[in-house]
Order: structure tokens, then C-alpha cells, then sequence
């Protein structure tokens, strides 16, 4: 019998599960990510897509050692690549980070001894860093969300070092300004919860008001009316904080996180905007649970990668959740 390089192998079982995932995607399926030249393992970091790859950077692989560096993955292709930390912000986790088109900006999150209201523009054409204005920024936070609307980045929530945040503040990177936003029926004051950005409005969901109260509760934001208002409970999805949320053009997709530190979750739900109503998604027996982790949508599936949960305090480890989006 005639033997192939494990190199060979190893892609045609990729090809592969990449074909059995297509044939399934009605239903939803996910799909394993190399961990060939993987970042450094971590968790409480970010992640963004930029129409072709994702880009991974900050959080901490232990507590007291946060990290300023990142890497910028190719699903096509299934490889990561590097990316320069020249002039990168300080070391950092529990921050935000969104991506305007061409540039992925970095906000706020904790240093490992402060609370911070700075941040950093990275442009991966260039592989280079920029700095961006603190004049008036938001309090200093971390386990805040951030969200991109096209023209501004919109903060919210968070924790300051003592209470939990229903606040928030924008940001102009062409006139590097920052503007405030209404708290008039804002959400409950939440950290560790998500955001996502539909098109021309803000749905924040989960989170926590303390790490042991959970919630199962959101809100949508009105840049346009500056105004707030809520959205449906799904009673059999569970409370969570410290999960992942993406857009997919017409549903929320809510995956991972924990209900309590020591119960991190493999489940998830998708919410749909138009009906105001949730349904639930497949599990993956393969993907560990998780929290802290990061998740982006390419535009026919959802990447998560990393975080950790109650057997490995770091992971480089993530899947692929194809979606019908229909």
C-alpha cells in the first residue's frame, strides 16, 4: 500500500470535514480550527473579522500576566499568522475591540493593576499600530462591550473596579472625538455581557450585575433616537455571562459563557430581531465548554476560538458553526 506524508493526510481530513459541514448546514454544524502556529493560549481576549480573516488580540493565559500580542487567522486556508506589537497598547484583558473596515480599534479593559480609558487602532494592511484621544472618553472600564456602526464605535456597560456600568460613550475615529449617549431606559447596569451592531441599531444581551447573577435579559440602543428598549426572554436558554454573541445580517447568534464560574456552557441561541423570538442551536460533542472566549461570523459561519473553562485555564482550541441564514 503506497504511503502518503502526514501533511497529505492531515488536509484531506480537513477537506473533508469541511464537505460533511457543507452538507449539513441546513441544520448547523461546526468544524475544528488548525492549531498549527496558534497564538499563545488565552483567554478574556477579543476578536474581529475583516472580511477575510479573523484577528485575535490581548487577554491574559493567566490572571496576573495579560498580553499585548495577537494573531490573524485565515479559515480558507486554516493557518494563523503573527502581527507586530510595535507601538500596541499596553498589555491588556476584559477589553473590546471592533473592526471599522480597515482598522481594529482596542478600548478600555484591565491592565493587571488598573482599569483602563485608553486604546490603540491597529491597521493589519500595514501591520502597524496608532494611538487614539482619551479627551473625553468613558470612566475607565473593563467587561464592557463595543460595537462598530459604520462611522463610530458605541461602548457600553462594564465594571470600574467597584460597580457594575449603564453607560457609555462613542467614538469618531476620523476626528478621533468621543461623544456621550443617553442612559434613559438604558439596560440594567451589566458587566460580561455581549453586543452586536444589526445595521442601524445596538442589542446588548447577558452579562451580569454581580459575578453570582446571571442575567438572561437585553436591550436594543437607537444611536439615531439615542433611545432604549428590550427585548425577549427565551425561558429554556440559560442565564449567562461571559459569552459570545455575532450578527448574522438578521439573527443573533448567543453561544458559550458561564451561569456560574465553575459552570461554563457549550449551549447557545439565536435570536431573531424581526419576530422579536428565540430558538436553540445544535451542540458540538467535540467543542469543550467554555467561557471568555471569542467568536466572529464571516458571513455563511460563526469561529470561536479560545477562552477557558473548569479543566484548562487557557485554550487554543475552537470550532466553526455553520448557519443556514435563511
Amino acid at each position: 500500500m503506497k504511503a502518503y506524508p502526514l501533511k497529505t493526510i492531515k488536509l484531506v481530513i480537513h477537506c473533508l470535514l469541511l464537505v460533511s459541514s457543507l452538507i449539513c448546514c441546513a441544520q448547523g454544524s461546526w468544524v475544528v480550527v488548525s492549531h498549527a502556529n496558534t497564538p499563545r493560549a488565552r483567554s478574556f481576549h477579543t476578536a474581529v473579522w475583516t472580511g477575510n480573516r479573523m484577528i485575535v488580540w490581548g487577554g491574559h493565559d493567566t490572571p496576573s500576566s495579560p498580553l499585548k500580542s495577537g494573531g490573524m487567522y485565515d479559515p480558507l486556508a486554516d493557518t494563523w499568522s503573527s502581527m507586530s506589537v510595535q507601538n500596541a497598547p499596553e498589555t491588556r484583558s476584559f477589553h473590546t475591540a471592533v473592526w471599522t473596515g480597515n482598522r481594529m480599534i482596542v478600548w478600555g479593559g484591565y491592565s493587571g493593576k488598573n482599569t483602563l480609558s485608553t486604546g490603540g487602532m491597529y491597521d493589519p494592511l500595514a501591520d502597524t499600530w496608532s494611538s487614539m484621544s482619551v479627551q473625553n472618553a468613558p470612566r475607565a472600564r473593563s467587561f464592557h462591550t463595543a460595537v462598530w456602526t459604520g462611522n463610530r464605535m458605541i461602548v457600553w456597560g462594564g465594571f470600574n473596579g467597584k460597580n457594575t456600568l449603564n453607560t457609555g460613550g462613542t467614538y469618531d475615529p476620523i476626528t478621533s472625538t468621543w461623544s456621550f449617549m443617553s442612559v434613559r431606559n438604558a439596560s440594567k447596569a451589566r458587566g460580561a455581557s455581549t453586543a452586536i451592531w444589526t445595521g442601524d441599531r445596538m442589542i446588548v444581551w447577558g452579562g451580569h450585575n454581580t459575578p453570582s447573577s446571571p442575567l438572561k435579559s437585553g436591550g436594543i440602543y437607537d444611536p439615531a433616537a439615542d433611545t432604549w428598549n428590550l427585548i425577549a426572554n427565551h425561558n429554556l436558554l440559560e442565564a449567562r455571562s461571559n459569552h459570545t454573541a455575532v450578527w448574522t445580517g438578521n439573527r443573533m447568534i448567543v453561544w458559550g459563557g458561564h451561569n456560574t464560574p465553575s459552570s461554563p456552557l457549550k449551549s447557545g441561541g439565536i435570536y431573531d430581531l424581526a419576530a422579536d423570538a428565540w430558538n436553540l442551536m445544535a451542540n458540538h460533542n467535540l467543542l469543550e465548554a467554555r467561557s471568555n472566549h471569542t467568536a466572529v461570523w464571516t458571513g455563511d459561519r460563526m469561529i470561536v476560538w479560545g477562552g477557558h473553562n473548569t479543566t484548562s485555564p487557557s485554550l487554543s482550541s475552537g470550532g466553526m458553526y455553520i448557519y443556514n441564514n435563511q
